[in-house]
């Protein structure tokens, strides 16, 4: 951790956010102690932000209320240790994540309701996925978007691609976000 410390101090090098993946519906008690690990290394470097991914479920359509007991649980337990340590979640809205729909993800995140968890604006996610345009969503939202994801992807190859290439307006959203004042990592 020293080394990783000095390192990030003498490049100058600024690591504003981390990105985790947890399993809290399948493996609760082992997530947890995970995401209590990598909270304490953030607050000891100073990275203020760590976005969630959670319980991959491209094989699963619904959630149990069991299963999403188990995940507000592991989320709720999360969000006291980070606010301890001044750390903010975001949780990413992307395919293939448990609720990786805005309906669901609203209801879910209501219930939840955190002072320090926020949402991950995967904008090709909410453009291709959710069928939304991400200005709209962003307006809708940007009290709780603390971080924005951009990027483009051809579907037919599963890969991604430049910006400027995606059929989502890019141009467009980025000047949204200006005009907002959007303060949030992108």
């Amino acid at each position: 951790m020293e080394s990783l410390k000095l390192l990030l101090e003498e490049s100058k090098l600024l690591y504003p956010e981390f990105l985790g993946s947890y399993r809290f519906i399948r493996q609760n008690k082992e997530s947890i102690k995970e995401i209590r690990a990598h909270i304490a290394a953030c607050a000891e470097l100073g990275i203020p932000l760590i976005s969630i991914y959670s319980d991959d479920r491209r094989n699963k359509k619904n959630v149990t209320e069991d299963e999403s007991d188990l995940l507000r649980r592991g989320l709720r337990e999360a969000s006291h240790f980070a606010a301890d340590h001044n750390i903010i979640l975001a949780w990413d809205l992307t395919a293939g994540q448990v609720y990786d729909d805005m309906e669901s993800a609203m209801k879910f995140l209501t219930k939840l309701y955190r002072k320090n968890i926020f949402y991950r604006m995967d904008t090709w996610h909410i453009f291709s996925e959710a069928k939304m345009d991400p200005v709209l969503f962003f307006h809708m939202f940007k009290d709780l978007v603390v971080s924005v994801r951009c990027r483009s992807r051809d579907a037919s190859q599963d890969v991604s691609g430049p910006l400027a290439a995606s059929s989502c307006n890019y141009p467009e959203f980025l000047k949204s976000l200006v005009k907002n004042n959007y303060r949030g990592h992108i």
